[in-house]
């Protein structure tokens, strides 16, 4: 059988799969369901015109009953698609065609200034106005949602079929969790006291809160407490009141003190279930684990791995790890030293970190809110944050994606959109 779009040429058997199909009247997606003879664990792949082909996220466990949301695509895109599984051989339901709903796109949308990326994937580019908008690999909107109020959009993360976002509102400097299904149903809303970074599991969120404690001087010093909530209830996992010398701090003030760590990014190592937690001000990463135990310290004053040759982190902003590469922005500004994307290699035996290369823009001055995430090819996105730009590069650093978008806060690579819905 001969894929569709340039997808390739597939000679697997292929199964009649006989499903329901129903449009999405406030994003360009829609719902699938089918039912299989035996349970299997399936995913999708599709492609319209001119994309590559992208597979969905599978299903966590086996079932008959299967229901996915089809996402990602452009408004009115003649959209091929079809249901995939199995364990060892792999199983392929026959091509279906859906065309997404011809929505209006929202004016004042994401412009892409080069469009040569032949790798799939997404990037969302939460803006500091009310919109979150997602653009495809060639740079084209293919979803989005408006808050209708100014406000602004910090951290986006998807969780199966749910897009978690977190916002400050602007009028009143409220902070907000709220989530919104994939085809843009049952949005939801809370007032929750946090601010730059979160993560979304399924037993829990965790969260950046700013505390008032005593500083270096004896007066009050804002510092920041690493939060897990699991059903409704918080538990503080660190604080950097706890383990963080009084060397470094800003020169601003918040109603809780002299910002003193600034702490700005989370990740998640699941294998030694650790929390990284980056601080501007400290220009370090704290590696906290669930029980609270610093771990290790990467950069600043305090840092239990040594720099080998080159420089060191300045005002960094939000941590990717993939495996031994650490990835970050640099918001420093000085002479010699510009805002760009860093990757430091890690040796984790010698306990060392390399700077082992960087990417910058002349003429993009983000001052905060850049982001680096690497992609599955090998190449990279870096997101200039308040200056509005975000650039793919390939394996080969070449630039193969540019995106415009007036003042982008913590914009992010997507493997997939679509997912099951669980």
């Amino acid at each position: 059988m001969l894929g569709v779009w340039g997808a390739g040429l597939f000679t697997a058997c292929s199964t009649p799969l006989d499903a329901t199909v129903t449009p999405s009247s406030r994003v360009p997606a829609a719902d699938l369901r089918w039912t299989s003879e035996e349970p299997t664990r399936a995913w999708l792949e599709y492609s319209y015109e001119g994309s590559p082909l992208i597979r969905s996220e599978s299903e966590s466990v086996a079932r008959r009953e299967h229901r996915f949301v089809l996402a990602g695509v452009p408004p009115g895109a003649d959209v091929e698609w079809r249901a995939v599984w199995g364990e060892g051989r792999r199983e392929q339901s026959t091509w279906q065609s859906w065309r997404s709903p011809q929505i209006p796109i929202p004016d004042d949308a994401p412009v892409a200034q080069v469009s040569d990326n032949p790798n799939p994937g997404y990037y969302s580019l939460p803006a500091e106005d009310d919109t979150i908008w997602v653009v495809d690999a060639a740079g084209a909107p293919v979803w989005w949602w408006e808050l209708g109020a100014p406000r602004a959009i910090a951290r986006v993360r998807l969780l199966g079929d749910r897009v978690w976002f977190s916002y400050r509102d602007e009028l009143t400097d409220d902070a907000w969790l709220s989530s919104v299904g994939l085809d843009g149903s049952t949005p939801t809303e809370e007032l929750l006291d946090h601010h730059h970074d979160f993560l979304v599991f399924p037993d829990r969120e965790v969260y950046l809160r700013r505390v008032s404690g005593t500083g270096g001087d004896g007066e009050p010093w804002a510092g920041d407490e690493l939060v897990e909530r699991e059903s409704g209830v918080e538990r503080v996992v660190w604080s950097t009141f706890d383990d963080v010398s009084f060397e470094q701090f800003g020169s601003t003030y918040y109603n809780e003190g002299l910002d003193w760590t600034h702490c700005n990014g989370i990740l998640y190592e699941p294998e030694e279930e650790v929390y990284w937690v980056s601080s501007r001000h400290q220009e370090a990463f704290f590696v906290v684990d669930r029980q609270g135990e610093l771990i290790r310290v990467v950069g600043g004053p305090q840092s239990t791995f040594t720099l080998v040759g080159g420089e060191n982190f300045g005002r960094i902003h939000v941590p990717v790890l993939d495996q031994d590469l650490l990835y970050l922005f640099d918001n420093t500004r000085d002479d010699n030293h510009r805002p760009r994307a860093e990757v430091y290699r890690l040796d984790w035996d010698a306990q060392t970190y390399t700077l082992h290369e960087t990417y910058e823009r002349r003429g993009y001055n983000p001052e905060v809110h850049g982001n680096v995430s690497p992609t599955p090819d090998g190449g990279m996105m870096v997101a200039f944050g308040i200056a509005g730009l975000v650039d793919v590069l390939d394996a080969d650093r070449e630039l193969v994606l540019s995106v415009e978008k007036d003042a982008l806060l913590y914009p992010d690579y997507l493997p997939t959109l679509s997912a099951p819905v669980e």
